[in-house]
């Protein structure tokens, strides 16, 4: 994205700095901040024309999920766009690790793409909203996408450090786990949703 639009600034956010690219692998027009979102975006009102939330079904509760959006919009400049991108996380033709982890929920709604759009609708500063949900293959017998999809999911998955405890499991355990869940995806031609949202902070929304 920095590379195709160099005219603009890039800044990613997020609680976990070991993901971050070094600093000479990024374009100048890009940085990244280590930032506990739940306490607050660290910038002032209207700093920025577009924000993006992605994949964070997992990270937040109901709760921190309204405030965060909140202020995402306090943040948004006003006719600034803001547009998430979450999955279902309910998958279909699932095999039986994969439904194992996909019920290990622990004070999180991992379904919470469903309620974004009312939260959207529940801020009177964003209007325009559109919501699109599409089939989202898990697995390479979908071919390469299906093959980007299941490395995503599976690192997302190993990124739940809270799961093993909960699963009564090892972490090592937990690792095997994620390998069946591939497995199985591959041999179920396992797919999920995954929902995008924009809404536009408005003068009179």
């Amino acid at each position: 994205m920095a590379l195709e639009y160099p005219s603009s600034t890039f800044i990613g956010i997020d609680v976990n700095s070991s993901f971050f690219p070094s600093n000479d692998k990024c374009p100048p027009n890009v940085c990244f901040l280590t930032s506990n979102v739940t306490y607050g975006i660290p910038f002032p009102m209207e700093t920025f024309d577009f924000v993006y939330l992605g994949m964070m079904f997992s990270a937040f509760t109901e709760l921190q999920w309204s405030e965060l959006i909140n202020d995402v919009v306090r943040v948004l400049k006003y006719d600034g766009w803001v547009e998430s991108l979450e999955a279902t996380a309910q998958f279909i033709n699932h095999g039986k690790v994969t439904k194992c982890i996909e019920d290990a929920e622990k004070g999180v709604n991992v379904r919470i793409s469903a309620l974004l759009p009312k939260m959207f609708e529940s801020n009177e500063m964003l209007a325009n909203m559109q919501c699109i949900k599409v089939e989202y293959p898990v697995g390479e017998w979908y071919g390469c996408f299906g093959k980007y999809s299941i490395i995503n999911l599976r690192r997302l998955f190993q990124s739940f450090v809270f799961l093993p405890e909960y699963l009564g499991v090892s972490y090592e355990e937990y690792i095997d786990m994620l390998d069946i869940f591939v497995k199985e995806a591959n041999e179920n031609k396992t797919y999920t949703y995954i929902q995008r949202c924009f809404a536009q902070k408005t003068w009179n929304a």
